[in-house]
């Protein structure tokens, strides 16, 4: 047997693939575009703007959560709104304070909204049944009360009144028409 002539070294290291590259780079970056995007939501977060923000849709959410589980909303479901909600407006004044400006000369909302949303307009109880149905569930409203009937998704209510606490009509809640028209007998 004849001695090799030729020693073998150990193998070359494998290189890393051009995709494995590729691969490293982009999660690096995004790495570096979620440390950025972090820090900018703490720094909004912290700052008064931002803590205005969070206050206002922390509050406005449990508004509208209360009004969902208000007096006179299950009475509403039944009658046909899919959705029912009561708000009372003076609760947004504290929220609308945090946003105007205290110099400014917008008046702070008051009275009742009523709201019932359908799936459909066709089975849709009219303003004028909800706003009694609401009545003869809380016996006489705290106030004046806005009652609104909407297609859930549309734009454009499909009735909308205004009724004083006993619930007899005091006028239409929509002066400017509409397509189609708002139709306050409903």
């Amino acid at each position: 047997m004849m001695p090799p002539t030729h020693i073998q070294g150990p193998p070359p290291p494998k290189k890393m693939s051009g995709c494995a590259i590729a691969l490293l780079v982009v999660g690096i970056l995004l790495a570096l575009g979620g440390v950025a995007v972090g820090i900018g939501i703490y720094a909004f977060a912290t700052s008064d703007v931002g803590k205005t923000a969070f206050k206002v849709i922390g509050e406005g959410t449990k508004i509208a959560q209360e009004g969902l589980k208000a007096p006179g909303t299950a009475e509403l479901r039944a009658l046909g709104c899919d959705q029912a909600m009561v708000l009372d407006m003076k609760d947004f004044a504290a929220l609308v304070n945090d946003i105007v400006d205290a110099g400014s000369a917008a008046a702070a909302p008051t009275g009742l909204m009523v709201t019932c949303q359908v799936r459909g307009a066709a089975k849709s109880p009219s303003c004028n049944d909800v706003a009694s149905t609401y009545v003869k569930a809380v016996g006489v409203a705290g106030s004046e009360f806005t009652v609104t009937v909407q297609a859930q998704g549309g734009s454009k209510p499909i009735c909308e009144s205004s009724y004083d606490a006993t619930g007899a009509r005091v006028g239409s809640g929509s002066s400017k028409p509409t397509t189609p028209p708002v139709r306050p007998d409903l």
